[in-house]
């Protein structure tokens, strides 16, 4: 009556082991490391606990390092940009700029978090098409000013994005999927958007002393240290954002 699709000739073959049914608390947490895990011969043994480490314990120290040194060319440079410029307030424009773009990228954050929570596989799709939208738009432009080598580019990234569309878009369904899993669980810890927008909080704090910092010593020594005044701007922000992940 009903039609066997499947190959009986070979089985399929189905491998775990057993965990235990309850984890045990510890103190720092739930003891993962008891449970018995098989290693390369199939044989079980037991797994240790991990003590707790300070790893990069050199690139911490170069950090904190480094935040001293901004504290010294703010100290030492970041009144010279007033000074010659017969005291104009010039820090107030760089503040203004950056809470605005602070302000707006929080508005936007937020929107699109909830926007995302209702209509995930909306916004996979939308990423992928913005992607496409935005190389091609780019290359008209670029031909529209006479930019041929710009205006080429943009047209091959908008071709490889279309391809990659067309590789992945029967693949939309999982993402979506697992998208909801993560704003599920975003959903129901919202207390971990209030450590977000702390962070969000001070990585506004660090950008507009590192613009005052960066603008006067430029001012002093040119423009030949703005490539270690970016590097410490990436670097710091990835720390805020590690921080704020591991919380």
């Amino acid at each position: 009556m009903y039609e066997n699709n499947y190959d009986n000739t070979e089985p399929i073959v189905v491998q775990g082991f057993t965990v235990p049914t309850k984890a045990q608390p510890s103190a720092s947490g739930y003891d993962v490391g008891k449970q018995d895990q098989p290693n390369a011969s199939g044989e079980f043994h037991k797994g240790e606990i991990q003590p707790k480490l300070y790893k990069d314990v050199g690139f911490a120290i170069a950090f904190l390092l480094h935040l001293g040194g901004i504290v010294v060319v703010t100290t030492l440079y970041g009144s010279s940009v007033n000074s010659e410029n017969e005291g104009s307030n010039n820090y107030m424009g760089v503040a203004a700029c950056v809470g605005v773009s602070g302000t707006f990228s929080i508005t936007l954050s937020t929107f699109a978090l909830g926007w995302m929570m209702q209509f995930a596989e909306q916004v996979v799709k939308m990423a992928l098409m913005f992607s496409i939208g935005t190389s091609l738009a780019l290359g008209i432009l670029g031909f529209m000013y006479g930019q041929m080598l710009i205006g080429l580019i943009s047209f091959a990234s908008a071709a490889c994005g279309c391809c990659y569309a067309k590789l992945v878009w029967n693949r939309i369904p999982f993402a979506a999927a697992n998208l909801n899993t993560a704003l599920t669980g975003v959903r129901q810890n919202l207390g971990l958007a209030v450590v977000a927008y702390i962070f969000l909080a001070i990585a506004f704090v660090w950008s507009i002393w590192w613009s005052v910092a960066a603008t006067g010593t430029m001012s002093v020594f040119g423009q030949g240290s703005l490539f270690l005044f970016f590097l410490s701007f990436y670097w710091t922000h990835q720390v805020i954002q590690v921080r704020t992940s591991k919380t």
